[in-house]
């Protein structure tokens, strides 16, 4: 999710037009130097997405800017909590996602957060899987927020030619995946853009629908080709993840699946192995929306579905701005703690209602660790994290892992066969 204004975004159908409006502002075998699992020790099937097949995850992205700051983080009852990382672990976390930008600005006041160069991403990675996670990395190949409002290709990669943008993208991915290693780390799943419901690295691989949107797709896959074959041949176990957002805007999950997957061209075809969705109320997606597109792309693919990106505030806005009304009606529970509780456990029902019981695989909650914090800039002031403006944690994390309604989840132990 990116901080920024919110932006219709249209894209084109054959016989219609998909209206986006999106927030513009995630036992294994041998595998290379480092490779370890949770707490560097070998990952069993059970521990995989944890012990129902489940994805309990949360990004903490931010998490070291806010430390720095003096963010305070409380339990329920009011005590410090000395390790932010380590308190979800202990309540059933398995996954953290972890953004990466190419050459961020270490300003964070400036980029609203966006400061998460590759050191920072490995000492996050580190202290994941010292508390007993697993790493979801989310490569933005840019170096700000990659979004459906902008996709800007890295600065250092500008100039490039499609042949040789193409090659940045498997030697940036490779280079990334081998630093990682050496530290001990292997990303669970690795993210190949950010949502890129409108392409990535404009204008190379933007889709803008239209009469050629076939060849904007087209264009699209051979981006993510060499960015997916840098991660299957760096460790052939990771699971890869295509990621948009709009999980809950009318048709768009389908569309945007079933022409990348599905639109008859010659072109090589995308192998991955997750579809990764973004789901925000507040930004108009609608829950009826989600669970008729969840069953529709369960009809296009048996590639499991987690929701990579989900959010919702446990406090109202201390103002309102002129369009608030236009993504009023998907906010049909409360905006309190108990409302934000409430939104999680109805979101897991209708995962596993709408797919089948091998499909839904999990979620992460983005921004989780967001306070109030003095001299940063915080989106809509933490309230749509897991703790409270006094720091304390909320109802909701506990939902977060929630077993108790869970039921036939597959672990995911590896790639699917194919």
């Amino acid at each position: 999710m990116a901080i920024s204004n919110l932006l219709a975004l249209k894209i084109g159908r054959a016989l219609a037009c998909v209206l986006l409006w999106v927030a513009g502002t995630s036992c294994r075998s041998e595998g290379p130097v480092g490779s370890v699992g949770s707490g560097g020790k070998t990952m069993n099937a059970e521990s995989e997405a944890g012990a129902n097949g489940w994805f309990v995850g949360v990004d903490l992205s931010m998490l070291e800017e806010l430390e720095r700051a003096g963010a305070g983080h409380f339990d329920a009852s009011g005590t410090p909590i000395p390790d932010v990382m380590r308190y979800f672990s202990e309540r059933g976390v398995n996954l953290v996602r972890l953004r990466l930008f190419v050459d961020p600005n270490p300003d964070f006041q400036s980029t609203h957060g966006a400061t998460q160069d590759l050191e920072m991403v490995i000492r996050l990675a580190e202290r994941t899987r010292d508390a007993g996670a697993e790493v979801m990395l989310a490569l933005h190949y840019s170096d700000t927020w990659a979004d459906p409002k902008q996709q800007h290709k890295p600065s250092a990669w500008r100039d490039l030619d499609a042949e040789a943008l193409s090659q940045r993208l498997y030697d940036y991915t490779r280079d990334v995946l081998r630093r990682l290693g050496e530290r001990g780390i292997r990303p669970r799943v690795v993210q190949v853009g950010n949502e890129i419901t409108g392409g990535m690295l404009w204008p190379d691989a933007q889709i803008t629908g239209g009469p050629d949107e076939g060849q904007q797709f087209a264009r699209l896959r051979r981006m993510l080709l060499p960015a997916i074959r840098a991660v299957r041949d760096h460790d052939k176990d990771a699971q890869v993840a295509i990621h948009i957002h709009g999980g809950g805007h009318d048709g768009l999950v389908p569309w945007f699946f079933g022409r990348l997957l599905n639109d008859g061209s010659t072109d090589e075809q995308v192998d991955f192995d997750l579809i990764a969705l973004s789901f925000y109320p507040t930004w108009g997606d609608d829950i009826d929306h989600l669970r008729d597109n969840l069953k529709a792309v369960a009809k296009l693919t048996d590639k499991p579905v987690v929701i990579a990106e989900i959010g919702y505030p446990h406090a109202e806005p201390t103002t309102r701005g002129p369009d608030a009304r236009k993504v009023r009606s998907p906010m049909r529970w409360p905006e309190s703690p108990i409302g934000q509780a409430a939104f999680l456990r109805d979101v897991r029902s209708v995962l596993t209602e709408a797919l089948p019981s091998d499909r839904a695989v999990g979620w992460v909650w983005w921004y989780p660790e967001a306070v109030p914090t003095p001299a940063l800039f915080i989106y809509e002031n933490g309230r749509q994290g897991l703790f409270g403006v006094d720091g304390r944690a909320l109802p909701a994390i506990d939902v977060l892992s929630e077993r108790s309604t869970i039921a036939g989840q597959a672990t995911i132990t590896g790639r699917a066969e194919r």
